[in-house]
């Protein structure tokens, strides 16, 4: 039986990372399999998941939303806004 990993800071900063060095980044999604989004923002239909809320601390989207980050801020300024807090938080 496979134990799932438990998604933290520390996997979201190293599976944003791949995501922001994609051609389109705004089109994949770290928390989805391969990081392909199979409808748009299909992982965050739910906001009170774990997995939205850490990636939306991360860039500093504290306000409760709907939306996941490329949603709310567009893909560029999300992109912009995980750059920034990967370096802030060391991990570039």
């Amino acid at each position: 039986m496979k134990r799932k990993r438990k998604y933290t800071e520390a996997v979201h900063a190293k599976r944003v990372q791949k995501v922001i060095e994609k051609k389109r980044p705004g089109d994949h999604c770290p928390a989805q399999s391969r990081y392909v989004l199979l409808r748009v923002f299909d992982a965050w239909e739910e906001s009170q998941t774990v997995i939205c809320k850490i990636c939306k601390n991360f860039i500093g989207l504290l306000e409760p939303s709907i939306f996941c980050p490329c949603g709310e801020l567009g893909p560029k300024e999300a992109v912009r806004r995980t750059r920034q807090a990967l370096k802030a938080k060391g991990y570039l």
